[in-house]
Parts: structure tokens; C-alpha cells; sequence
């Protein structure tokens, strides 16, 4: 059903709302949907309130179940698709319908609505763990966002201090880098992920150069990144009032006892690259792709689990190295072209994709997975950057070229001679 062109109020759209897939097999959404129309009414407010007409019907549950078998694409990020169901419910319900087409066109047309709406100035407020005074630069601007970093935060943004205390949030380090992320947005929600979206971009361009910390968690060396998004965040309107139904605690937040600094020198390098990789980033025609990578790459490090860490690396190698394939056996040698044809580089991808495989098939774990972490880390930031360095139409046009330079010179000379050969038969025919 995916890039289904609907006609909605005389305009062409397309279509947003879908039945998920499991495998071949598509969710069976009828008796859910039939389960909430039965069971719900229209109250005194126009709302939609549920009573037990089926025995044993829990609505909670069941608008759980419906809400994981319906996608709606990037429109998930900016907007609440549990409210988008219930208003659809109620469309249901006022137009004694229950079938699933008529369900999903009011969600369809429910949320067109929703995107109509004008674009607005947010501010994501938050924290991060390395000292404000390491020579950075404290402004960044890039992928429509604007990332201030402070000592503190603008007292037009006092609501902040007020909303955290109302709801018992305390926690927060004073020694801590403030960030401000400005976004333009159309909803609350769409600001809070938009904003950290941009923060975990630039903190995982700043890993690229800092990721190198050994830490000693439950008796054992581990490698784990210690520049840290904070406990909090919260958005703001454009006169810093704090959106109070808009807020996320950073469960796995830990305390870092030892911020990130660095000497003059070398903050200048880091700053250097960072901006550097950002202006890349900005130029290349596939920048959602390398964003979403490293985004996931950061919150791969992020985990204090050497075994989980390497699983959400290796997703983010394979988004990058199998973009668009089933298959993933060309990944330790797309890995290795890199690397000039590594051998070793090819061992240490296979090695680590093999012990992945066993931690997530059999439950396996070994005492090195925090070493081979540390060496998928430095692999993925390698391939990062020579897919940028590449500068071509598409990931594809760089996978390409990594095929033919897995194979080696050999198979690269024999390939110019046929070349050669078949530009002479060009050039002679008639």
C-alpha cells in the first residue's frame, strides 16, 4: 500500500497511514478495530469513552495492540499517532462504521489535517557532559537547527526550574554544558525529536574524536562513551514557556563524575573536524541516510552493555554497507575496501558479525565484547567518512565502487582490458 496516491478534499496526496507488516504477512487490524467501535461511545464532551460491551475487553490494551500494527511513516516523529486513533475511533462511531478502510481513511484524512498546520519556533533545552570551556565553538548551526552551548540557561526559560521541581526532577549537574536547540516545528513533539536528533548528530561527530574512555563497570575494562546527553529535556514556545505534556527523562542517564576536556589544542582539532564532517554532511545528496547511521552509532556507545552496544553498531554498519539489501554477507568486504583491502579489517567485521549473531540467536556472551565494541566503533566512524569523501548520487554509487575495489587489482586490470577491448569494437563498428 506504500506511495498510494489518495484524493482528500479534491487535493492528490499520498498515502501515510498503513497496515505494518510482519515478514510476507500483513496485520490483521478488522476485529481490532470492530473490538473499539463496539465498545466505545461519543460522551457529553464529544470525547470518546470506553465501556466493557465485549467481556473482557480492556480498552487500554487493545488501542496498545492497534497502535503497534499502524505506521505512519516520519509523521510518527512530529505527531501522536495514539490521539490520531482515537479520533478516528470516534469517526467511526458517529458514522456507524467499523470496517478497517473507513478506519483508516479518517486517520488518513485526521492526520492531513494535522500537517496543514503552520511551522512554529521551539526551544529544546537539555544538557550535556563536557565542560563549556574547552575552546569550542558555542554556536552550530546545521540540518535546520541551532545549538547554543552555555554555562546556563536564558532566563526566559526559567518555566524549566519550575516544571522540573513541580514533578519531583531533580538530578540535573550544574557542572554540565547547557544546550538550547532552535528548531522550527509543527507540533511540541515533533521540536523534542527534531532538537535531539541534531544533538545526538553533533555529539556522535564529536565521539569520532573522543570516544576512547576505559571505564571499569562491574569489575571489568570497558569502553564506554562518556560524552553524555543530560537526565531532562524539555521544549519551549518562542518565549521560553516550557510545553508540559512535552517532556522526556533520559532513563539510563548516569551521573559522569569526570566531564569531557580538552587542552586548547586539541579542542581546536576536534572543532575542526566536527565542522568539517557537518559541512560534508550538508553537501551530500544521501544525508538522511548518514544521519540516521549516526544516530543510531551514538546510542550504540551510549550503552554501558559491551554485548547490546554491538548489536545496535552492527545495525548501524549494515544501514550504511547493505543499504537497501536482504543480504549482508558483502558487508566484511565492502568494510574492508575501506581499508585498502585490510585482511585484518576483514577478520575483525566477520568475527564481530559472528558474535553478534550468537549473543542475539543463542544468548552467548564473551569477555571481549567490550574490545570488539571499541573496534566497530572505529570501523563505522572510518566508513562514515569515506562514504562522505566519495561525494556520489547515492549510497548504492559508493557500494558499487567498494565491490569492485573488494575484488582487488587484479580483477580491476582485467576489467580495464575488457573495457578497452569493448570501446575498440565501438569505436570500429559500423
Amino acid at each position: 500500500m506504500d506511495g498510494v496516491i489518495l484524493i482528500i478534499d479534491g487535493r492528490a496526496m499520498k498515502k501515510q497511514v498503513n497496515i505494518k507488516k510482519s515478514g510476507k504477512r500483513t496485520h490483521e487490524i478488522q476485529h481490532v478495530v470492530s473490538k473499539l467501535v463496539r465498545n466505545g461511545k461519543v460522551n457529553e464532551k464529544g470525547g470518546l469513552t470506553y465501556f466493557a460491551n465485549d467481556v473482557g475487553f480492556d480498552s487500554t490494551k487493545t488501542v496498545v495492540l492497534l497502535n503497534q500494527m499502524i505506521t505512519m511513516g516520519n509523521a510518527e516523529l512530529m505527531f501522536d499517532k495514539g490521539k490520531i486513533i482515537t479520533k478516528a475511533i470516534l469517526e467511526c462511531i458517529k458514522n456507524d462504521r467499523e470496517d478497517a478502510d473507513f478506519f483508516l481513511s479518517a486517520m488518513e484524512s485526521i492526520l492531513g489535517e494535522m500537517q496543514n498546520t503552520r511551522e512554529s519556533s521551539f526551544y529544546v533545552l537539555t544538557e550535556i557532559s563536557f565542560d563549556v570551556n574547552i575552546c569550542m565553538r558555542r554556536e552550530w548551526v546545521f540540518d535546520g537547527c541551532k545549538l547554543t552551548l552555555s554555562e546556563s540557561f536564558d532566563d526566559m526559560f526559567n518555566s524549566r526550574k519550575i516544571f522540573l521541581r513541580e514533578k519531583h526532577c531533580y538530578g540535573e549537574s550544574r557542572k554540565y554544558t547547557h544546550v538550547t536547540v532552535k528548531v522550527k516545528s509543527k507540533t511540541p513533539k515533533g521540536a523534542l525529536a527534531k532538537g535531539i536528533r541534531a544533538l545526538n548528530i553533533f555529539r556522535s561527530l564529536c565521539c569520532f574524536d573522543t570516544y576512547n574512555v576505559d571505564s571499569v563497570i562491574a569489575g571489568h575494562l570497558a569502553h564506554v562513551n562518556n560524552l553524555r546527553i543530560g537526565r531532562y529535556q524539555t521544549v519551549h514556545d518562542s518565549k521560553g514557556e516550557v510545553f508540559r505534556n512535552c517532556f522526556r527523562h533520559n532513563e539510563k542517564f548516569s551521573q559522569e563524575r569526570n566531564l569531557v576536556l580538552f587542552e586548547k589544542g586539541e579542542a581546536g582539532v576536534i572543532e575542526r573536524n566536527v565542522a568539517h564532517h557537518l559541512s560534508s554532511i550538508s553537501n551530500c545528496k544521501y544525508s538522511n541516510i548518514i544521519e540516521s547511521a549516526l544516530v543510531r552509532y551514538v546510542s550504540a556507545i551510549d550503552e554501558c552493555d559491551s554485548d547490546i552496544s554491538i548489536v545496535k553498531l552492527w545495525g548501524a554498519l549494515e544501514q550504511i554497507l547493505a543499504h537497501g539489501e536482504s543480504n549482508c554477507d558483502k558487508v566484511p568486504d565492502r568494510a574492508a575496501a575501506v581499508f585498502h583491502n585490510d585482511v585484518s579489517i576483514k577478520e575483525w567485521v566477520f568475527n564481530i558479525r559472528d558474535y553478534r549473531n550468537k549473543y542475539i540467536h543463542e544468548g552467548e556472551s564473551g569477555d571481549l565484547s567490550s574490545n570488539l565494541k571499541c573496534r566497530l566503533s572505529y570501523i563505522f566512524k572510518w566508513v562514515i567518512v569515506s562514504f562522505l569523501r566519495k561525494k556520489k548520487n547515492s549510497v548504492n554509487d559508493v557500494l558499487v565502487i567498494l565491490d569492485f575495489a573488494s575484488k582487488g587489482n587484479e580483477y580491476l586490470m582485467l576489467k580495464e582490458d575488457e573495457i578497452r577491448e569493448a570501446r575498440e569494437l565501438i569505436g570500429t563498428g559500423s
